[in-house]
């Protein structure tokens, strides 16, 4: 992985952050992207459970652009996108507001479909944090005025979200 570029910034108002967590389902690692340009912005997804994950290029993006999170938004449940935020929380602050969609359940092809990770440990259970919970059609203010609509895209996961701009 040496050349990996984990920090990216892809247009004025998004950086890439690549979490640390390569594997056969994360390819090189799961995307997260840092939205807005102003002192405040959003974090979108936080990679897998560990430091070294996605926080300390989250902190040095943090430092060089001179900004802070104002929330967490998880784009769905799967571990490597929900996983980081207690390490996030531990390191940045726990005082971060938490969003997502609530999980639709729905009916499943066989029992227990969706619920374990592919070395067949269980899913870990995120439902105790304090989330504001998002709905299809929702608009998250970003710092620099900008506003993200959360749109309702069930499928990959039960609980998945996608986002377009509005201005």
């Amino acid at each position: 992985m040496s050349g990996l570029q984990y920090v990216k910034r892809m247009t004025p108002s998004i950086i890439r952050i690549l979490a640390r967590n390569p594997s056969p389902m994360t390819g090189q690692g799961t995307n997260c992207y840092l939205i807005g340009s102003g002192q405040r912005r959003v974090l979108l997804d936080t990679g897998s459970p560990n430091d070294e994950s996605i926080v300390s290029s989250l902190v040095d993006v943090l430092d060089s652009e001179n900004c802070e999170i104002d929330k967490i938004v998880i784009s769905h449940w799967h571990f490597d996108h929900i996983g980081g935020v207690e390490a996030i929380q531990r390191k940045i602050g726990s005082d971060i507001p938490l969003y997502k969609h609530k999980r639709v359940r729905y009916p499943k092809v066989y029992k227990g479909a969706g619920e374990k990770m592919p070395s067949g440990v269980d899913i870990p259970v995120f439902e105790e944090q304090s989330w504001n919970y998002l709905s299809d059609g929702d608009l998250l203010e970003t710092s620099c005025g900008k506003k993200i609509q959360v749109g309702f895209t069930p499928g990959h996961a039960d609980d998945h979200i996608g986002w377009g701009r509005e201005n």
